[in-house]
């Protein structure tokens, strides 16, 4: 099973720290980069999504 389709992007800031930046982007995935490198958490509480950490 793949979930290449429901991948929106990759964290640019978390790309950079483990330098696979040119592999994402290589592989066809956009690097988010909306709040400080990050994609935005608020934006996507804003759109119905639930942050889930542990």
């Amino acid at each position: 099973m793949s979930v290449r389709e429901t991948i929106a992007g990759v964290c640019q800031y978390c790309a950079g720290a483990y330098s696979v930046a040119d592999k994402v982007r290589s592989a066809g995935f956009e690097l988010i980069d909306e709040y400080e490198g990050h994609p935005s958490l608020r934006q996507l509480i804003a759109q119905g999504f639930y942050i889930v950490t542990f």
